[in-house]
């Protein structure tokens, strides 16, 4: 399934790949065709249904220790929601060079169906720029630890100040080493999801 670059739906209500050489233009109606279609997100859920579960646990960052940990260079992401409506999201995401769509849904606070698919570098900037109705931006660093990898979002824009830790895992009480710098655990906290961070950033907390 990698490699599919969009979807559009039918008066049924049905999935259809959009063909890789289908015009911009054609993949943009279509794209909008996707969020207006009520009946597509049944059609989604159905099908995460088969998927497999990640499972993810969240952790704030202590600032100072951070800084002065060394680390690779980040990589700059700008993503931004067409549908971001909880438990749901669509996302497009440009992670350097590269760019997806992603489609998600939360089953709880540890758990989630989600499947992402490869998609044009400029028919993602175009989603961007015409149909997301909010974003983030952050620097993500990772970094190895044992057989896991920590994924460190350090972020900017309306969401400055703040630096998020995620590990993956097989299972949700699978034991893992926590690094000096990773601090409390916000994974139950919902202030913190990317798609809350979208809507109300980490600078507008305390207004």
């Amino acid at each position: 399934m990698h490699g599919l670059r969009g979807f559009a739906t039918g008066n049924s209500g049905s999935i259809a790949l959009i063909c890789p050489t289908t015009c911009f233009q054609t993949r943009l109606q279509m794209g909008r065709q996707l969020t207006a279609c009520p009946q597509i997100h049944y059609n989604l859920i159905a099908y995460l249904a088969t998927m497999p579960t990640e499972i993810e646990r969240k952790f704030l960052v202590d600032a100072a220790k951070w800084q002065a940990l060394s680390k690779p260079t980040g990589t700059y992401i700008r993503q931004g929601y067409i549908l971001n409506k909880h438990p749901k999201s669509l996302r497009v995401r440009i992670e350097g060079d590269q760019s997806t769509l992603n489609l998600k849904q939360m089953t709880d606070a540890l758990h989630r169906y989600e499947f992402e698919y490869t998609i044009p570098l400029e028919d993602a900037h175009a989603m961007l720029n015409h149909m997301a109705e909010s974003e983030i931006e952050k620097t993500r660093y990772k970094i190895p630890a044992g057989p896991f990898t920590w994924e460190v979002d350090v972020f900017c824009g309306a969401n400055e100040g703040l630096i998020i830790a995620e590990i993956e895992l097989p299972h949700a009480n699978e034991a893992f080493d926590k690094p000096a710098w990773v601090g409390d655990e916000v994974t139950h906290d919902m202030r913190y999801l990317n798609t809350a961070m979208a809507e109300r950033p980490f600078t507008t907390w305390n207004k």
